[in-house]
């Protein structure tokens, strides 16, 4: 692990980069106790299903945790389309109610967790609302009450209000009160990982050497394509420098992801006859939006709806042939795409928001002001000019993702937590 010292708006950020090892974790011998609010879900035969990606990253965890409990809502029923089985002996479950909200299954969830949180050694959450029956918050303030090692990693912002949407005053003061919360949860812990710098900066108000940066990445080593391949895949693309500029969108159909930005920017592309051809994969509560688009009569663009496909190989082979992968967003997340576009010698361009500065090297993508139409054009027309420096790009971002994969994730969040634990003297925990 390499942590680097960057400066940004005028603040020193501690950065933990990933670097290429063949490293095998020794196993943490304490009791490890994750809390979420991802449910598991059971059929009659009290099998247990997760959702695909989640299973991805859950199974992870026991490679480098001796003992691993699982304590999250468990649903009982008809199985919901994309999970799969989770059938790992290696992790034990506390299952929680489902509707904890509710009068009855509140207290029963308290109990479960308070003696669940007793066992564990180390108790890992993350940051929910500002209210007390929230389940990240009963896990934060149970471990603390208890004495025991408090890990929190703040993927996402969820409580933070839509930038892309004007802001009622009720959602204003919610967003506002689990802004507070969720900072004084922060504080209380002993080791704080985060996505992106805005967020430690944010919210970890004391003792900022307990917070570090780790990027998140679903990507494997067997997902990166070969140099050899890029650079064929590129020559083909160079080879038709006279047609259209092809751009991928993979992302929900939502405004917060710049889906509206991303429509304008088209039309003002066909307005000015540049050759853009948009794909869109993805779906959500703008995808009628989209397809009027996709129908109006061009002539030098084109919108395709692609609906959705599964994460796997098929669709990183899908994106070897675009010139660059478009990422408008207006929220503050980190979104995956950015490292599987990366993995196929595809570079990004960004809006600049929090997320995305963090996560996209300028040596590997381009960057927009955030819902300025007119400026993603702009992005668009200088790239259809310089696609060879678009291969540069795409080249770089290889290189990138080598040593940024979701092993590398959490092989350096194991490394943190180990170190933590044996800096405090907790070396009984670290085998």
């Amino acid at each position: 692990m390499v942590l680097n010292r960057l400066s940004a708006n005028g603040l020193e950020l501690q950065v933990t980069v990933a670097v290429e090892t063949t490293e095998t974790p020794m196993p943490l011998s304490g009791h490890y106790l994750l809390v979420i609010s991802i449910p598991v879900y059971c059929d009659v035969d009290g099998k247990r299903y997760v959702d695909a990606l989640w299973h991805k990253d859950l199974i992870r965890h026991p490679d480098y945790i001796s003992h691993f409990t699982l304590a999250c809502p468990r649903i009982d029923g008809p199985l919901p389309e994309g999970v799969v089985l989770l059938d790992d002996p290696r992790i034990q479950f506390i299952d929680l109610p489902a509707r904890f909200k509710q009068t009855l299954a509140l207290p029963i969830m308290v109990g479960r967790l308070w003696q669940a949180i007793g066992r564990a050694d180390v108790v890992h959450t993350g940051l929910g609302g500002w209210m007390l029956t929230s389940l990240h918050n009963i896990a934060t303030f149970a471990a603390k009450l208890r004495g025991k090692y408090l890990l929190i990693i703040v993927e996402s912002s969820p409580w933070r209000t839509d930038l892309s949407v004007p802001a009622r005053w009720p959602e204003r003061i919610d967003a506002a009160l689990s802004e507070w919360v969720n900072r004084c949860c922060i504080n209380m812990t002993d080791l704080a990982v985060f996505t992106q710098a805005e967020y430690k900066q944010s919210l970890l108000t004391r003792r900022p050497d307990r917070g570090h940066i780790i990027h998140a990445s679903w990507i494997d080593d067997d997902n990166i394509a070969s140099e050899a391949a890029v650079l064929h895949s590129w020559n083909e693309k160079l080879a038709e420098s006279s047609g259209s500029l092809n751009l991928l969108f993979a992302g929900r159909l939502v405004a917060a992801k710049g889906v509206l930005d991303l429509l304008d920017a088209l039309d003002l592309a066909e307005a000015h006859g540049v050759p853009v051809h948009l794909d869109v994969l993805g779906d959500g509560e703008l995808a009628d939006r989209c397809r009027t688009a996709a129908a109006k009569p061009r002539r030098s663009t084109r919108l395709r709806l692609l609906g959705t496909t599964p994460y796997g190989p098929s669709f990183f082979k899908q994106l070897h042939g675009y010139h660059a992968v478009v990422v408008p967003s207006r929220s503050d997340e980190q979104p995956r795409i950015v490292y599987d576009a990366f993995s196929q010698g595809v570079p990004v361009l960004a809006s600049n928001t929090p997320g995305l500065r963090d996560c996209v090297p300028t040596h590997a993508g381009r960057f927009f002001p955030s819902g300025d139409a007119q400026a993603l054009f702009e992005t668009w027309r200088q790239a259809a000019a310089q696609r060879s420096a678009l291969k540069t790009l795409g080249l770089n971002g290889l290189k990138v993702a080598a040593n940024m994969t979701h092993r590398h994730m959490h092989l350096n969040r194991w490394r943190l937590l180990d170190g933590s634990l044996r800096a405090r003297g907790s070396r009984q925990l670290t085998g």
